[in-house]
């Protein structure tokens, strides 16, 4: 694999949903609780509309920025399975877990305690027992994630950034729903 260069330096920068947030904010619906497993920086904040909102990372950088930044937020540092106990039929999950090892693993910032394709594996043995929405999103060529995004019959669509900002590319986000994606 080459070197990657993201954010000005080598693996520079945090991961998160930053350059396709505004796009992927129109599927997000009003809701009484919204939760977000895998918070990061919070890159979808100005966009939700929810009474309570529940962000978690175990990223100690992304807990602090967090705390920091919303505090009309709850923040937790957990496994991200905790945040599921939020589950009720007015409740919305973001769920962004990592989609990339090489992103995390040499990027002191962020959390990562297991392999890509073991955090989607969880999560869609999770989603299909929810009363809530949701959205999970990931990296569109899932590379990384064993197509675990792909292999069943829920909606997918993928939104990209309006301009060539990753790598001299798009961003592009894969999102997988239990709601309409239109």
């Amino acid at each position: 694999m080459g070197n990657q260069y993201w954010g000005g330096k080598l693996l520079g920068g945090y991961a998160g949903l930053y350059h396709t947030a505004e796009k992927i904010s129109k599927y997000i619906p009003e809701c009484k609780k919204y939760v977000e497993p895998f918070a990061g920086l919070g890159r979808l904040h100005k966009f939700i509309k929810a009474d309570e909102i529940f962000y978690n990372d175990m990223s100690d950088f992304a807990f602090e920025y967090l705390k920091k930044n919303y505090s009309d937020a709850t923040v937790t540092q957990q496994d991200f399975t905790e945040m599921f106990k939020h589950d009720s039929e007015d409740t919305f999950f973001l769920i962004d877990p990592v989609w990339r090892d090489e992103h995390y693993s040499r990027n002191s910032l962020t959390f990562m305690d297991r392999k890509p394709y073991e955090y989607y594996k969880k999560i869609f043995e999770i989603v299909p027992k929810l009363k809530a929405n949701w959205i999970v999103c990931g990296v569109a060529d899932e590379r990384q994630t064993r197509g675990y995004m792909s292999n069943h019959n829920y909606n997918k669509l993928i939104v990209e950034s309006e301009g060539n900002v990753i790598f001299g590319k798009k961003a592009r986000t894969l999102l997988v729903s239990n709601m309409e994606l239109s």
